[in-house]
């Protein structure tokens, strides 16, 4: 009896054994999953050509893509990158900053909005700037920061005006046939 005993017992633990390896097996399979997603999400967010940007309430870079950085330096000077604090790196430049706050409190306070701004380039000319601004939640929806993207919208809104000066000039002409046709 005590042998039959022992057997059953190596025979339980056996079997928990290939349970746990069951399991084991299982959620290496889910990380991986959950890791090769995370990892396109972020090759697509660096690959993108928007300025990919997200800042925590105490205004400090929690990410940036490649591609904001890059436009980040070339515009104010300074390269941020994760944990830098926008009003430190800005405190030389007080109008910029004014403006850049005045955005990320509105979208830290879980503001969703989009806006288009106008803004000088470092070339010397002037570009336009479609921001879009969303609150970030953690799981329970928790407020943990903003992010933006941002598109340079230039080259479309001046294919926009070139457009409505091409319709207005043929409405014109259909007008003077007309006339002439009278």
């Amino acid at each position: 009896e005590a042998a039959l005993r022992g057997r059953r017992r190596q025979y339980e633990a056996r079997a928990r054994l290939e349970s746990l390896r069951d399991l084991a097996g299982t959620l290496e399979s889910r990380v991986a999953a959950a890791l090769a997603e995370q990892k396109i999400l972020a090759d697509v967010v660096e690959t993108t050509d928007a300025f990919v940007q997200v800042l925590g309430p105490d205004c400090c870079w929690i990410a940036i893509n490649r591609s904001s950085a890059n436009h980040f330096e070339r515009v104010y000077g300074v390269r941020p990158k994760v944990g830098d604090n926008l009003p430190e790196l800005l405190a030389d430049k007080p109008e910029d900053l004014a403006t850049l706050k005045t955005l990320w409190t509105r979208a830290l306070a879980g503001e969703q909005f989009t806006e288009i701004r106008e803004l000088s380039d470092p070339e010397g000319g002037t570009r336009f700037y479609e921001m879009k601004f969303n609150s970030l939640r953690d799981r329970d929806g928790n407020r943990i920061g903003a992010f933006q993207f941002v598109y340079d919208v230039t080259k479309r809104l001046e294919d926009q005006k070139r457009l409505a000066l091409a319709e207005a000039a043929l409405r014109q002409a259909h007008k003077m046939g007309a006339v002439g046709q009278l």
